[in-house]
């Protein structure tokens, strides 16, 4: 299936709290396959423009993804790019945060916790957890290929279906899986690495943006607010998510428009929601809006409306 709107996406993500924004420009487009069998969550994704990915795994649950990039451009994840050989992995429970100012592809396991500790410590003879280090596992990259080619097989295979649950052949399939997975694991090397205090920083400037984005702090409130330089705050920003905290915050507002507008009630105007985050200078607005989503605002609006059933003819007036 194919996603045109986050929302949608975000309704097809079983047990999933995700919150996607576009990052660069293009239209949005997701392009998602899904399988389900009685204990393992399959799916095979890919952004088509740049993304800014954010949300929790479910309490009962652990996830590895290995991903390839659609474009040259790297992928942030978890304050730092993403090494060739590295994939995310979360815990039961944890957060991620993941940017691609390009597109990616990523096929990614939601595993029952007990199931996957059972398989882990039989193949591994330690639980899952003790291969994660900072949300993520080692798996060589010809590794990844041959785990890729594997679970595609295993999602085409005639016996897995979310209607025939708990069948002997479905589980042996899904032990198999995770076998190959674990044993392409390598061990974490070392201690955990401790993030130069930039990082930290950037880190800290990404939830003052987000914690106050209608109001789209300048650089200079930044600063104050985190107690750092200008020069040490643009460092460990674009090391950390490969872009300006200025565009970032601009990405961020300019999303939250797009889903206003998406949902635009019949006595609020484009103006209004504008304003409503930050952005005062209309024609500049409409400009930056178009780039992103590759249409006027009014123009989104208008799709919307004539998409919807209870569309009333309603015209707003462009911008």
């Amino acid at each position: 299936m194919t996603c045109t709107d986050p929302d949608e996406f975000q309704e097809k993500a079983v047990g999933w709290d995700i919150e996607h924004f576009q990052l660069a420009p293009g239209a949005y487009r997701i392009s998602m396959d899904i399988l389900h069998t009685e204990s393992i969550q399959i799916t095979n994704v890919s952004h088509h423009v740049g993304i800014l990915e954010r949300g929790n795994i479910p309490n009962d649950a652990c996830a590895i993804s290995l991903p390839t990039l659609l474009s040259s451009k790297p992928l942030h994840y978890r304050g730092g790019i993403l090494e060739k050989d590295q994939c995310p992995a979360l815990l039961p429970g944890e957060e991620f945060e993941t940017f691609s100012s390009g597109g990616v592809n990523y096929v990614t396991l939601v595993v029952e916790t007990a199931l996957l500790d059972k398989v882990s410590r039989l193949v591994r003879g330690q639980e899952f957890s003790s291969l994660v280090q900072q949300q993520r596992v080692y798996i060589p990259r010809q590794s990844q290929q041959r785990l890729i080619q594997l679970i595609t097989t295993f999602m085409n295979f005639p016996d897995i279906s979310p209607c025939t649950p708990g069948v002997r052949q479905q589980s042996l399939l899904e032990t198999q899986l995770l076998e190959q997975l674990l044993l392409a694991i390598q061990p974490p090397a070392g201690k955990n690495p401790k993030f130069p205090n930039r990082i930290v920083v950037a880190q800290q400037a990404k939830q003052a943006i987000q914690a106050h984005l209608q109001q789209q702090l300048s650089i200079e409130q930044i600063c104050d607010h985190i107690g750092c330089s200008m020069r040490t705050l643009h460092l460990g920003f674009k090391e950390c998510y490969g872009t300006t905290p200025k565009q970032y915050a601009r990405t961020l507002a300019l999303n939250a428009v797009h889903r206003q507008l998406c949902r635009l009630s019949p006595n609020e105007t484009i103006t209004d929601i504008a304003m409503r985050w930050g952005f005062y200078h209309l024609g500049r607005f409409s400009h930056q809006y178009k780039i992103l989503f590759s249409e006027l605002p009014s123009e989104t609006v208008k799709r919307y409306r004539e998409s919807s059933p209870d569309f009333s003819g309603i015209v707003t007036t462009a911008v």
